[in-house]
């Protein structure tokens, strides 16, 4: 089985209150098509 739950905080950096460091980790980086980056 695998569950993703997503959270967005930025664009600066999470707070220490909202890390779980005992959760797995993703970092997704991405630029728009159109528009600054």
């Amino acid at each position: 089985d695998t569950c993703v739950v997503a959270g967005i905080y930025g664009p600066i950096e999470a707070r220490l209150a909202k890390m779980m460091y005992d959760k797995a980790h993703i970092e997704v980086v991405y630029s728009p098509v159109k528009g600054p980056p």
